[in-house]
């Protein structure tokens, strides 16, 4: 009898002890499956949130863009003339909105690489114009790609700004080159700036994945531009984006851009 109750005793401790261990490898699992958001995260999910509320499954572009360029014409409005540039810093609104377009129009983003190959020379191309430089060690070869209608906007970007230049009465010589400094990105070479902690934009996340994963964006440097030449640039996508072809943010060392499509893409 006692032999028996003690291999009963035995058998509870194996399961009990079983059981534990189970429990905690789910919760190291899930801790693992589902990271948690950061207060910004969350902030950025709520302007999203908002937004996409506009978009209908008979017009999914329309109620957003709307939004997205009443809430910009709020925020110009909103600083006075000494302090113009914050309605165009990335602020949380400034990012879900963002996001927000790039779901209303359907982008899909690139999550390998192989993904991108299979669409270069097709979806994606490289922008070509001797008035552009994109330094190999902030641009990789493989990475030189955007959407057709980005290298359209770039293009005309590169001319108005030599129209600006020429109206300026700047001499050949001091015309500088527009310099891209990021131009697409996987999922995993969005992870990794994630993880460095440059960016909240998680593309574990629908709401929070960033534009440059589907090739619709682009980074401008400023680093090297004189003030004259920032603000001639500034002036020429404030105008652009009232004319509803980009959505800006002003960063701490590039301009960041993302070129809404012509139409509804429906690829996601």
């Amino acid at each position: 009898m006692r032999h028996l109750v003690r291999a009963l005793l035995v058998l509870f401790v194996v399961l009990l002890f079983g059981s534990i261990a189970t429990s905690v490898a789910g919760v190291r699992k899930t801790s693992v499956s589902v990271p948690r958001l950061t207060s910004k995260q969350f902030d950025i999910k709520d302007a999203f949130d908002e937004c996409i509320a506009k978009s209908t499954s008979t017009n999914p572009v329309d109620g957003v863009v709307e939004f997205v360029f009443s809430k910009q014409d709020i925020r110009e409005q909103s600083f006075i003339r000494r302090w113009w540039k914050k309605a165009f810093r990335g602020s949380r609104d400034h990012l879900g909105q963002e996001i927000c377009l790039v779901r209303a129009f359907g982008l899909k983003g690139f999550r390998t690489q192989t993904e991108i190959d299979i669409e270069n020379g097709r979806l994606l191309v490289t922008p070509n114009s001797p008035h552009l430089d994109i330094p190999q060690s902030m641009v990789p070869m493989h990475q030189r790609l955007v959407r057709r209608y980005v290298s359209k906007y770039i293009a005309g970007l590169v001319v108005s700004l030599r129209a600006r230049e020429v109206e300026d009465g700047v001499p050949v010589a001091e015309r500088k080159n527009l310099r891209i400094t990021d131009m697409v990105r996987t999922f995993w070479d969005q992870a990794r700036v994630v993880r460095r902690g440059l960016s909240p934009a998680d593309c574990r996340y629908a709401f929070l994945c960033s534009s440059h994963t589907s090739g619709s964006a682009i980074d401008l440097g400023m680093k090297d531009m004189t003030s004259a030449e920032q603000v001639r640039l500034e002036k020429q996508l404030m105008s652009d984006q009232r004319d509803r072809k980009i959505f800006f943010i002003i960063e701490n060392s590039h301009y960041h851009v993302f070129v809404l499509p012509p139409d509804y893409m429906g690829e996601e």
